[in-house]
């Protein structure tokens, strides 16, 4: 297995979920499995910039991750097993083919940053509405109809960050009778606006700090980080 913790065959991953750091990517992986999971002890696992489809669903045995970086795969659904993850503090689901999210995904009560930007998402679970503990939910380029009500309903997230339609805008405004629903007050377009990550002890990994540029001239999103 070496020490990278992982052994790749072909284009499929087999990663030793004793090890407590494991970082996957650019490797082309199409599939991952698990081994040593009665063991398991994996607390951060790296995984973006594959080829992913889909997970398995012996993830949900994984409970001491706390990060889960799946971005820039191709992933088209994320098991209900997601819902066993409940000490998960990171997700990061960008840039894969996501249409829908299970609603297992309110279970993960320890979430504080969910990144579900550049994916194909039409709606979202009401489940979202529990996920009290969040800083940071992005959804920008997605094919949502208008934001979900169920948004609205974390507005009792004092410090929650939320990026939507390349926009960031308060939860409060998207909560039910909110006078202000649906409404912002972009800056001038001549003027990029620039936001931080609420909290840089959110992400610990260096590579991973985020600077957020919103062109509201343009409504392009970008989204630059150190990998």
């Amino acid at each position: 297995m070496g020490n990278a913790g992982y052994k790749i065959q072909g284009r499929d991953a087999v990663i030793d979920a004793r090890q407590v750091k494991v970082e996957l990517r650019g490797k082309g992986v199409l599939t991952i499995a698990f081994k040593n999971l009665d063991e398991h002890r994996l607390a951060k696992l790296f995984l973006f910039r594959n080829q992913l489809t889909s997970l398995p669903a012996e993830i949900g045995m994984l409970t001491c991750l706390t990060q889960l970086y799946l971005g820039e795969n191709r992933l088209k659904v994320v098991p209900a097993e997601i819902g066993r993850l409940t000490g998960l503090t990171h997700l990061w689901l960008h840039s894969n083919e996501l249409t829908s999210l299970p609603e297992e995904i309110g279970k993960v009560s320890d979430l504080t940053v969910l990144w579900l930007q550049n994916n194909r998402l039409t709606s979202l679970p009401e489940e979202i509405r529990d996920l009290t503990s969040l800083r940071c939910l992005n959804l920008n380029n997605n094919k949502l109809v208008s934001p979900s009500v169920e948004i609205g309903k974390l507005s009792d997230c004092g410090r929650l960050q939320l990026f939507i339609n390349g926009k960031a805008i308060s939860p409060s405004r998207l909560a039910p009778n909110s006078p202000t629903a649906l409404r912002n007050n972009p800056p001038p377009a001549s003027e990029p606006h620039e936001i931080e990550m609420p909290d840089s002890r959110l992400v610990d990994d260096p590579a991973l700090r985020i600077s957020i540029e919103f062109d509201y001239h343009s409504t392009a999103f970008t989204g630059k980080t150190g990998l």
